[in-house]
């Protein structure tokens, strides 16, 4: 994960995503949380705030990092198989990828603090989906490529999610 954001030359006033760009970046943080799970089949999502385009994160240290913000939070299994209850995280996503993660652990809950006092505007309501065509093997497959190049999964996961799908 590299941060290249940096601050922009003019301050401008934080937007809210619209209800597609939320749905777009929300697959993108999932995919990106995912990844860091112990069991990434059983994280159940809540997102209890939009992405705001042009907000910041300020790391415990370091300089703050800019891009599309939101806190969400995730629930899931734990090597023992029990869910481990609800985690707070904060995710920025910038044209590049993932500019900045940072998720609570079982004893420190700065982010869940953090991510209370801050006036994010709530997720938008989602429109229920239409009957679309399904979703080819090559599609997907396509679609896992592209997240590796860009950063966002390793050719590990890659190869896995890979080998599921094709149903190896």
């Amino acid at each position: 994960m590299t941060l290249t954001a940096a601050a922009p030359a003019e301050e401008a006033p934080s937007v809210p995503a619209t209800a597609q760009e939320f749905a777009d970046l929300r697959d993108v943080a999932e995919a990106y949380v995912r990844g860091r799970l112990v069991d990434p089949e059983s994280a159940q999502f809540s997102w209890p705030s939009n992405f705001m385009h042009g907000a910041s994160w300020k790391p415990w240290i370091g300089r703050s990092v800019y891009g599309s913000m939101t806190c969400g939070i995730v629930n899931s299994r734990n090597r023992m198989g029990g869910y481990v209850g609800r985690t707070y995280f904060a995710i920025v996503i910038g044209d590049g990828g993932i500019n900045w993660f940072e998720m609570d652990d079982t004893q420190h809950f700065r982010v869940q603090k953090k991510c209370e006092t801050l006036a994010l505007p709530p997720a938008p309501v989602e429109v229920p989906k239409t009957a679309e065509a399904p979703v080819s093997v090559a599609d997907e497959i396509r679609k896992l490529g592209e997240l590796r190049d860009q950063g966002l999964v390793t050719q590990e996961e890659f190869d896995q999610q890979k080998r599921k799908l094709l149903g190896l």
